[in-house]
Order: C-alpha cells, then structure tokens, then sequence
C-alpha cells in the first residue's frame, strides 16, 4: 500500500465481494486487536484495501468505525475494574476528537488518499525510528 505501486482498481464495497477468506482475515484481526490492540489499524488498512480493493478514503472509515466497536466495550471493563486514569484519557480524548475533525476534513477532499497514505509512512517511520533508537 505505502511502496510506489501501480494504481491499484478500487471499487466500491458489495455484498458480493465478501468471502469466506475476507471473513476469516476479519476475524483474526478482530481477535488481534482485542488482545493487543497495537497496529491493528495497519492490518485493517491491510485487508480492506489490499484484499477488497476499497478506496483508502472508505477504507479509513471503516477502520476507525470496527475499531470503535470494539474499543467501547474494552473502555468498560477496565473502567468497571477501576484500571483508567481518566485524566490522561480524557486529555487523550480530546487530542483523538481534535485530530479527527482534520482528519474528515482531509479524507473528504480530493487528495485524501495520497495524505492517508503518506501519514501512515511516516507515522510507520517514526514508530520503527523510535523502537529502534530506544
């Protein structure tokens, strides 16, 4: 998805084009991130665009909408065993709404896919500098 590539054919998602292989990879992510949670925007963004060949401006909608699903209930049981810092969450929280207010802003405009793109490298680069270095 990142590496220069040729245009990939995107297409928009139907019931048709979901199968048992799509399901399964779901799953598995599905399982993934409610065990471990890191990276798995990467996977979906995997899947959903490699896989279904969706325009990444849907595909980033769909991923953050599955992640929600699973992050609420997740926020519950920690919140009920008392294991949140609400302080630094919500400082957090606010940071998530601030940026996902620029983040529709640009993945509706007509170049949304080159930025989704192209943060998610360098997003990627300094996560792998940062693991390395320290």
């Amino acid at each position: 998805m990142l590496l220069p590539q040729p245009k990939l054919d995107t297409n928009p998602l139907t019931p048709d084009r979901l199968g048992p292989v799509i399901y399964v990879a779901l799953f598995l992510i599905g399982v993934y991130g409610g065990f471990i949670q890191v990276g798995v925007g990467a996977l979906f963004l995997v899947v959903l665009y490699r896989m279904l060949r969706i325009d990444l401006r849907q595909v980033n909608v769909f991923k953050v909408s599955i992640i929600l699903l699973y992050t609420l209930p997740a926020l519950l049981i920690f919140a009920v065993n008392g294991q949140v810092r609400w302080s630094m969450g919500l400082i957090l929280a606010a940071g998530n709404i601030m940026g996902a207010f620029v983040a529709v802003k640009v993945n509706l405009s007509e170049t949304g896919a080159q930025w989704v793109k192209w943060t998610t490298l360098v997003m990627a680069g300094a996560i792998l500098i940062r693991l390395i270095a320290y």
